[in-house]
């Protein structure tokens, strides 16, 4: 929501990349690498219907039956999200 709101509404014109890993919603992509969602103390990964949560420890399961636990974990995708959140921080 962070670039639908600067760029729409406060006519922000720095690229999206500079605050945020998220996208318009009135321009989204055909393909999303996956969504990054945090809390206070957790942070989770969704890519492709599979949750992978952090905490503590990893865990990973699908999105519609938290019972259905995922065991084939998407190291690239991760990667992928990782190195988006990496850049985010730096600046």
């Amino acid at each position: 929501m962070v670039p639908t709101i600067l760029q729409n509404i406060a006519n922000c014109q720095n690229p999206t990349t500079d605050y945020s890993n998220g996208f318009n919603l009135f321009q989204l992509p055909d393909h999303r690498d996956g969504i990054i969602a945090a809390s206070y103390k957790d942070k989770a990964y969704l890519i492709n219907g599979n949750v992978y949560a952090t905490g503590l420890s990893v865990e990973s399961y699908k999105v519609e039956d938290l019972n259905n636990k995922n065991e084939d974990f998407d190291y690239s995708g991760l990667n992928k999200l990782k190195q988006q959140e990496s850049h985010l921080l730096q600046h």
